[in-house]
This record gives structure tokens, sequence and C-alpha cells, in this order.
């Protein structure tokens, strides 16, 4: 495993989730081979990020033939939350003119797949003054409790979030700071919308909202993966595969939010930092 692939691994949260049955038929419990839902709500995700917040991801880097801890902070670079239009006109709980600072009027037409925009936040202030990823988002919660209340299973497959990582820890192994002074801006989707998970036995969980077969309070992990990501400080570092068939990977995720970005028609200011300063 490259070192870049040790990054796209350790920055990748595990989320606790809720099991739900998407039929109803007889025997659910028994090893049915039915498929399953499952969904967790926004807090979760910023649960998930709070020791990460506060001490930074220590990822494992191969470093003169041995294995040192390499640390990234995250923070919340940008933010995208898409609902089904039709869900938003019947919950009025989603009043979007109270929402101040960000785009309302952006519902997409029945040609378009998006969705109805609920929220977004693209960050603008300079690393160094940034808040951690947990308490930016519960800032933000504070104006916007959707923030925290909101399932994953009523978002869109449109529905993002972009987290930025940046090194706080130089180790003294190093030749030069430049070797580990690589930077970072993930991807990740927020829906469990259309995603099923024939895999996960109805052990526990619940059915039309209710627990199956008295489900104890142990929930699965689902990951939220890396589908896109683009780097900073990126040439001349360690994380930087020096192989072909170690960059397809690496290729594929650059692409991939290069792709992303584009068909989401957005400014997204780190990523154009990031994307303009890629191979310094």
């Amino acid at each position: 495993m490259t070192n870049f692939l040790r990054v796209v691994k350790a920055v990748t949260p595990f989320i606790p989730a809720e099991v739900f049955s998407d039929e109803l038929k007889g025997n659910v419990g028994k090893n049915s081979e039915e498929e399953l839902s499952l969904s967790y709500s926004l807090s979760d995700i910023w649960e998930a990020f709070i020791e990460w917040s506060c001490y930074g991801r220590g990822v494992p880097t191969l470093l003169n033939e041995e294995l040192v801890t390499q640390y990234y902070v995250p923070s919340l670079s940008a933010i995208q939350l898409y609902i089904d239009p039709f869900l938003s006109d019947a919950n009025g709980s989603w009043n979007l003119s109270k929402i101040t600072g960000i785009s309302l009027d952006k519902s997409i037409d029945d040609s378009n797949s998006n969705g109805k925009l609920l929220y977004e936040f693209f960050e603008t202030e300079v690393p160094y003054k940034r808040m951690s990823l947990t308490d930016k988002a519960l800032s933000l919660a504070s104006t916007f409790p959707e923030l925290n209340t909101m399932k994953s299973c009523d978002l869109l497959s449109t529905s993002w979030i972009s987290v930025a990582w940046y090194p706080i820890y130089r180790n003294s192994m190093a030749s030069t700071f430049k070797e580990l002074d690589a930077c970072f801006l993930t991807y990740h989707s927020l829906s469990t919308h259309s995603t099923r998970y024939p895999h996960i036995k109805v052990n526990g969980g619940k059915k039309d909202g209710k627990p199956i077969n008295g489900a104890q309070d142990k929930k699965p992990m689902i990951p939220l993966p890396v589908f896109g990501l683009t780097c900073y400080k990126y040439k001349g570092s360690l994380l930087c595969p020096n192989k072909d068939h170690e960059c397809e990977k690496e290729n594929s995720l650059l692409q991939a939010a290069e792709d992303w970005i584009r068909d989401r028609k957005v400014l997204h200011h780190d990523y154009e930092f990031f994307r303009s300063h890629q191979w310094m």
C-alpha cells in the first residue's frame, strides 16, 4: 500500500447507522435475504470527527523504510444538502427563507436530477483561522438545526461534503519539511437514499420505524468513503506515488473531484486553490 492510499484509508470515517427493512415480509430477522437500508443523522458524522478535530488524524507513513505517523487536522471545506423537492414542499419545518448567507433559489427543474438545494456552505477563511470540523458544523447548526437532525436516507445522492486536511505534525525523521507537507481535499457522499446493503443480516435494526426482533443498541458501522480528492504541495512529497500502477487510484480520485465540481457548477474556493497549487 502506498502512502497515498494510506491517507485515503485513514481519512475515511465510519458512522453508526440504523438498519431499516425495505419490504414487509414474513420471517424478517431469520437470516432474511431481503435488502436493507441504513440511515444516520448528520450529527453522527460530526461526532465521528470529534477526536480527529481535537488531535488530528494519525496516518501511517512509510519513511526511510519505516512506518511513522503523520497527523492531519480536518476542517469543513464545503457542504451541499439536496432533497426531493416534493419532500421539501410537504415539510413545513424546512423553511428555506429563514436561511441567511447561502444561495436559496436553486430549485432544480425536472430535467436535472440534483433535486432541491436545502443548504450549502463553502469555507472562505484562511486555514490557520478556521475552526475544527466538528466545531464549525455545530456552529452552523446553531442557525440551521437540520445540520444535526437531517437523515442520510432523506438526502439525495447529490448531497456531499468536502473536508480539508492540513498537516499539524512535522516528523523529525523527515529530511525536509516538503516531504510531509502535502495537504488534501477529500469528497464524501452524505446520502444513503438509494444505497442497499444485502450483505447485512436482519438480526437487528428497525422496520417501519420500529426495532426488528428486539434490536440492541449496537449499530452497524458504515464508511463515508472518499470518492474524490485533490492535493496541495504534493509534488516531491512522500505521499506521491512514483510508479504507473500506483498512480491509477490517485488519478481516478483526482478526476472524480474535477468532474464533481464541474457538474455541480459551484465555486468551491478550496478546490480552486488546491488545483492551482497541486504540483507545487
